[in-house]
């Protein structure tokens, strides 16, 4: 049997008296949704937003719905021999259904690892996904959404024994569950395999232990202020740590509204975000830094004066570097429309540590740092200097760690910790910290208690500065610059297509590290031009006469969250596979 519905007042309860109330922070996800179920059993909460022309529609779903389905699901996934310890890939499009697969999965004992469905790739590289993780996680049963994509199954994973549930079956005739669900779990067991990107190399399965999904629910809840009074809209994916922690979960677990769009309702319509922001009045919907750029520069004039942004007060950008342009473009292009640049929210987080790890308070003004370009890239010093100065780079604060979490910066050298402004490995701990990956945990490795980032950054009273990738480092002649300072200088040239610009470095003829810049042209741009000044202006701004490559539109691999690949764009550039840019085949 679960516990009583033991319920405490939200972190802002002091603010508004009729603030939403929070579970216990001992129970798990399962448990806090099953006293949801019990005490508020009509209240819509989770939105499933489609829609019709250009307007947004919502089709609610009660607890009492919701826990209907889970069980519905649990006992689906028992009759295709679904039991404690094994992994199940979810593979659904539709978000109260993967929903109720994930609750379903978790109270069986079972071990859910979300996945893309065939909606939001193409059969190739679905298949892919399906083959690399299928390696790592060794599943008993995989959900679907259709005939179509369990031939697809069938095709990458020659396994007669897997067991395949269709989307179809949960809303069909009821299946019996033969004991009850006891929605009790372990706090140390697996809430979920969250598989990276894989914008690094490999996905790899990282454990988050269902005392790590509620500790990071709580802490992005608590330094948010949330309360009652919010309601969530969200277009990412729900198998991306984003749109899975903060887009779905986290709605369910303070009982707030929260509307879950596909992903193909922003690639068709980016506008569409904006006008569910406004008909929903969303409070909290976060998206990384590409849907901002793309928004503040292509949303015309004439649709602001449709808009009413003024309930949007907390607009998360994450899950990839932060452009200060793009914040300050973003900003200046929606305050007509009501939205307030003390909304706009900079933040930090990785799925090893759950989702987030840093964000700035409500409220607080946008802070930007510039600094030396010259001691930064020779010393690893972030010296300040005046915005604008000549030779400098401007990074973007990503605020304070979480309530209950702690960040270092951390030598690369020796792991000693620096102090503030020097520049190191950024370190988490804190109880949202994942042990680690599942092939590791499995084969005996130990749990790691404190999170190396693999990520570059420093600290600057107290707030702290992502600079990049520790292994994307472009190492020229004895000076570390980072890529995303490269990419965005070459990236605001006039005839270079926004977000479409990746630097890395290969070996040269002479044995020495290389920068090769793939760079995608804008249409009716004049390729010789661009190609001299991208060189020009990289020579200028950083000493190094780079290898520039002009690529075809949409050539520049990306994972499904959007995010640009760097690894893979210098594979296909080595191999010869990365599609050059050509006059016959630039659109107009």
């Amino acid at each position: 049997m679960s516990a009583e519905p033991v319920l405490a007042p939200s972190p802002d309860a002091a603010r508004n008296p009729s603030a939403a109330w929070l579970p216990d922070a001992a129970l798990s996800f399962p448990e806090a949704f099953s006293q949801r179920v019990a005490l508020t059993p009509e209240q819509p909460v989770l939105h499933v937003v489609g829609f019709a022309g250009r307007e947004p529609q919502a089709k609610p779903f009660t607890y009492a719905a919701l826990a209907k389905s889970v069980h519905q699901a649990a006992a689906l996934l028992a009759r295709a021999g679904v039991g404690a310890g094994d992994s199940v890939l979810i593979c659904v499009s539709r978000a109260d259904a993967f929903f109720s697969f994930l609750i379903a999965t978790q109270v069986l004992g079972a071990i859910p690892a979300p996945l893309p469905s065939m909606a939001d790739l193409q059969m190739q590289s679905y298949q892919a996904r399906l083959r690399s993780v299928a390696r790592d996680a060794r599943p008993r049963a995989l959900v679907v959404d259709d005939a179509r994509a369990r031939q697809a199954v069938a095709g990458a994973l020659e396994d007669a024994a897997l067991g395949v549930v269709e989307l179809g079956e949960l809303d069909g005739e009821s299946v019996p569950l033969e004991c009850p669900l006891d929605w009790r779990c372990r706090p140390e067991g697996i809430a979920f395999l969250q598989y990276t990107s894989g914008s690094t190399g490999e996905p790899k399965g990282v454990v988050v232990r269902h005392d790590n999904l509620v500790a990071n629910i709580r802490a992005i809840i608590e330094g948010g202020r949330m309360d009652g009074r919010d309601v969530v809209y969200s277009w990412l994916p729900v198998f991306h740590d984003m749109g899975l922690v903060a887009g779905l979960l986290l709605g369910v677990y303070l009982g707030i509204p929260a509307y879950v769009a596909p992903l193909k309702s922003f690639v068709y319509r980016p506008d569409s975000w904006l006008r569910a922001i406004h008909r929903f009045r969303a409070t909290f919907s976060p998206a990384p830094n590409f849907a901002y750029h793309l928004l503040a520069n292509r949303i015309p004039e004439s649709a602001l004066r449709e808009l009413d942004l003024s309930s949007w007060r907390l607009a998360f950008d994450g899950a990839e570097p932060i452009d200060p342009q793009t914040a300050r473009a973003f900003i200046r292009r929606f305050e007509p429309a009501g939205f307030r640049a003390t909304s706009f929210r900079p933040a930090y987080g990785l799925a090893e540590a759950t989702l987030a790890v840093s964000f700035a308070p409500p409220d607080a003004p946008l802070r930007c740092d510039s600094v030396a370009r010259e001691p930064l890239t020779a010393r690893g010093e972030a010296r300040p200097v005046e915005a604008g100065a000549a030779d400098s780079t401007t990074f973007i604060s990503v605020g304070r760690p979480v309530p209950g979490h702690r960040v270092r910066i951390l030598s690369q050298e020796d792991g000693r910790e620096l102090p503030e402004r020097h520049l190191g490995e950024v370190a988490v701990s804190g109880p949202s910290v994942t042990p680690g990956y599942f092939h590791e945990l499995r084969e005996g490795g130990a749990a790691r208690t404190e999170l190396r980032t693999g990520d570059l950054g420093y600290l600057a009273e107290g707030e702290l500065f992502i600079v990049d990738r520790l292994k994307d480092l472009l190492v020229v002649g004895g000076r570390k610059h980072a890529p995303a300072d490269v990419e965005r200088v070459v990236g605001a040239l006039e005839g270079v297509r926004g977000g479409a610009v990746v630097a890395f470095s290969v070996r040269g003829e002479e044995g020495t590290e290389e920068v090769v810049l793939a760079v995608t042209p804008e249409a009716g741009a004049e390729v010789e031009a661009l190609e001299v000044k991208v060189k020009r202006v990289a020579q200028e701004h950083f000493g190094f006469p780079p290898r520039v490559v002009l690529v075809r539109p949409g050539a520049l691999p990306k994972t499904s969250s959007g995010k640009l690949q760097r690894s893979a764009c210098r594979a296909r550039y080595l191999d010869g596979t990365l599609q050059r840019f050509s006059r016959e085949a630039a659109p107009e």
